[in-house]
């Protein structure tokens, strides 16, 4: 692990931030939430990216501003099971109804929330308030044992629920350019004309991948397309 990763990108680095294992990714966002929390950070959304998620457009800030209008958290397909029978085609979901009997007693809720995990977005307010009231000793102990696959797709959007949060999925034209399969050169070309498609999902974790470099010279075009990532001078925004 090089533990010198970032450190010149003028972007804080997490100090609890630990190696990540794919489909078990839930602990890093919570670690990410505490420590916010102990530094007293300012920000107004919490946003997940993944690295395979690049940015096709400027604007999404203010594009958030006008979606969560009303609302504290949003995800691709973000909504709430009640029961099996609500989403049986979704892994992480029939996952946890099959530990319902381990979680049940920690959410304290008889439903969960789910989203995909890539760009799920939380409100500062409704982060404190998820933070609050935690059996933290329990939740360690589930880290431990959950083999819930991708639970974070789960844990976060039900504690901001469970907190009183109000949720709503992303616009259905942004779920079309998040997907399984690596999206092409055409692909993206498509996405940056639809209104409400600010990012991709996924995006071949190599350099030389051609959408990647295509992308990446598009971005060049207008640099503060990175802005809301943590390339600001003047004022600090997570």
């Amino acid at each position: 692990v090089d533990s010198t990763f970032g450190l010149k990108s003028n972007i804080p680095i997490c100090p609890k931030s630990r190696p990540l294992k794919k489909e078990k990714l839930a602990r890093f966002f919570w670690d990410i939430m505490t420590w916010l929390e102990e530094i007293d950070e300012d920000y107004d959304y919490l946003v997940n990216l993944d690295s395979d998620v690049m940015f096709i457009k400027r604007g999404y800030e203010d594009f958030l501003n006008d979606q969560m209008q009303g609302y504290d958290c949003m995800g691709i397909n973000m909504g709430i099971q009640h029961s099996p029978t609500d989403a049986p085609h979704w892994l992480p979901g029939m996952n946890m109804w099959s530990e319902w009997e381990l979680w049940q007693p920690f959410f304290r809720t008889d439903y969960f929330c789910g989203s995909l995990n890539s760009m799920q977005v939380y409100r500062r307010e409704i982060v404190e308030k998820m933070l609050k009231n935690i059996d933290i000793a329990k939740l360690e102990t589930l880290f431990q044992i959950s083999e819930v696959y991708a639970l974070e797709e789960i844990l976060y959007a039900t504690l901001a629920v469970r907190s009183g949060g109000k949720q709503r999925p992303y616009p259905y034209e942004c779920a079309e350019y998040v997907r399984w399969e690596p999206l092409s050169i055409e692909q993206l070309e498509e996405a940056q004309k639809q209104k409400n498609v600010y990012f991709v999902h996924p995006i071949e974790r190599t350099m030389d991948n051609p959408s990647r470099k295509w992308l990446t010279n598009k971005i060049r075009l207008f640099p503060r397309v990175l802005e809301f990532i943590g390339y600001r001078s003047e004022e600090r925004r997570v």
